[in-house]
């Protein structure tokens, strides 16, 4: 599951500009209630995010019994395989988190945060904001 999750997140897609920071505040957390504060935030964030595309990925479901064209089948297909890895994905890094912040001690030193370029997060955005867009359009256009 951990080569699944870093497949995964080799994808540009926009949603880990929200998690990473929150996940790497739990990994440098040199105090207690640092790691609990990053644990919560990130419980939060990754349970909304789990829902959301759950919800895109029984939309592409849904999408793929409209009678419409061959490729916009694909495209619906294709929205609901990404939408439900992504979501296996998340559930993975609630499982990971959760045992880094029962299991492993405090860090006794910081680790370096990769932050990413800004023609990284724009290309994230783009790639992420395109795709919902337009599958957002054929379902509108198919339902």
């Amino acid at each position: 599951m951990k080569r699944f999750a870093k497949l995964i997140g080799m994808f540009p897609f926009c949603g880990k500009l929200t998690i990473r920071p929150f996940v790497f505040g739990i990994y440098q957390s040199t105090t207690g209630g640092g790691r609990w504060k990053n644990y919560a935030a990130l419980m939060v964030v990754l349970l909304l995010f789990i829902l959301l595309h759950g919800l895109q990925a029984k939309m592409g479901v849904e999408a793929l019994n409209f009678s419409a064209p061959i490729w916009v089948r694909g495209v619906a297909g294709l929205y609901a395989l990404i939408n439900a890895c992504v979501v296996l994905t998340q559930i993975h890094l609630v499982f990971r988190a959760t045992y880094f912040s029962l299991a492993k001690p405090l860090a006794k030193e910081k680790r370096v945060y990769y932050c990413h370029s800004e023609a990284e997060k724009l290309k994230m955005i783009v790639i992420t904001l395109g795709g919902q867009i337009v599958f957002l359009l054929i379902y509108i256009l198919y339902k």
